[in-house]
């Protein structure tokens, strides 16, 4: 959540923490796979958004494959598809690449062939 008027000032309901601090549970469960969302998102109406910038994204993948934990890759559009791509063309994602499709999310994909509603 970022207050209207100073969008760098967190507010009430902000969770926003860097990279690495977004792990613990991985680290410390071990899991076959966890969940990667690959990029920001604004959440519908408001002052709502996901953050998650390419650098994040690159220490968190390089973070889960050194812990030998296959990241499913959370595609919210077709940007975050463009950048997941690139990730694995990089060696922080191995092959074969576990994409899921987060389709009907408000400004995300649409779950229909088109964009009207």
């Amino acid at each position: 959540m970022l207050d209207e008027e100073d969008p760098l000032k967190p507010v009430d309901g902000t969770d926003l923490v860097n990279a690495r601090d977004r792990l613990p549970h991985v680290e410390e469960l071990l899991p076959d796979i966890c969940t990667l969302d690959c990029g920001p998102l604004n959440f519908g109406e408001g002052h709502q958004l996901y953050v998650s910038t390419p650098d994040m994204l690159r220490i968190g993948a390089r973070r889960v494959q050194e812990l030998g934990v296959k990241p499913k890759l959370e595609i919210f559009d077709t940007g975050n598809l463009w950048f997941a791509t690139k990730l694995v063309e990089e060696g922080l994602i191995d092959a074969p690449p576990l994409f899921q499709l987060c389709m009907g999310i408000p400004y995300g994909a649409p779950r229909t062939r088109s964009c009207s509603r």
